[in-house]
């Protein structure tokens, strides 16, 4: 039998590495508390790039060169100016326009460029640059087509179909007029490429394509559709992820740079002037 002076002597001991453990785990853990966290900037610049997603269908903002396979367009060389005056390289990933919000949230893309409207939707959910370009939309028909409106809600009455890629704010204004009673969602077809749409419009699968005017114009060199409408936009900006305040901040400094240096000008010439 095991004598109470022993029992008492365990338990003794028990209790010294039980405290012992405790002091020495919550020691441990105050400096693991105290080791600082990197900023999402001091990140981005010990990998040396940024990972930027795009969606390569909308001319002259990106598209892929059918000669090269390279994305081109007016915010690929904007990204790549602004990296370039950051000191960091540019990876391009290419999605769809609304797999690109949920690629930022999860961390596989950096920023988003991909002529994305400042919304205040979008602006509580990221982070995002200073404007640098403000847009139009446009409301397009193939070129035979007799179908004119004057107001959104028109589309409503006259029963036309309307294709729009998928989250985009073209499909929130549609929404809208769905939400006031005014059409059916029904007469909304959502995509994922906007050159999709424009081929869908002209060989007669839907009456209409809802997306910005730059792209449309790009895109009637080629097939045969007409502008019949025009909605102001909101401005351009890149998204990032949120809470990235010095990451922002940084980019918005590359901005004005390449604003004062006339570099944004040079590129507007070059991607937007005779469209």
């Amino acid at each position: 039998m095991v004598s109470k002076t022993v029992w008492a002597s365990f338990l003794i001991v028990l209790i010294i590495v039980g405290v012992a453990a405790y002091f020495v785990g919550d020691y441990f853990g105050y400096q693991r508390a105290q080791v600082p966290t990197k900023s999402f900037w001091e990140q981005i610049k010990e990998k040396g790039k940024i990972v930027v997603g795009t969606s390569a269908d909308y001319p002259p903002y990106e598209y892929i060169n059918t000669t090269t396979q390279k994305i081109e367009g007016f915010d690929i060389d904007f990204v790549n100016a602004i990296a370039g005056e950051l000191g960091i390289t540019v990876e391009w990933k290419d999605m769809s326009f609304d797999a690109l919000w949920g690629a930022l949230e999860s961390g596989t893309i950096d920023m988003i460029a991909a002529a994305t409207f400042l919304t205040d939707e979008r602006a509580d959910r990221y982070e995002y640059s200073v404007p640098y370009y403000v847009p139009t939309q446009a409301l397009f028909v193939r070129s035979d087509s007799n179908i004119t409106i004057e107001h959104l809600w028109d589309i409503g009455e006259l029963g036309i179909t309307v294709g729009v890629q998928s989250a985009t704010t073209e499909d929130d204004l549609l929404m809208e007029q769905v939400n006031a009673g005014n059409m059916s969602e029904s007469q909304i077809h959502r995509y994922d490429k906007a050159d999709v749409i424009v081929q869908d419009v002209v060989n007669g699968q839907i009456d209409a394509g809802f997306i910005d005017k730059p792209p449309v114009e790009v895109f009637a060199k080629t097939y045969p559709i007409k502008i019949i409408f025009e909605v102001p936009a909101e401005p351009c900006v890149l998204f990032m992820p949120k809470g990235a305040v010095e990451f922002r901040n940084e980019v918005n400094k590359a901005i004005v740079h390449l604003m004062k240096d006339g570099t944004i000008a040079s590129l507007m010439e070059k991607w937007f002037a005779g469209i």
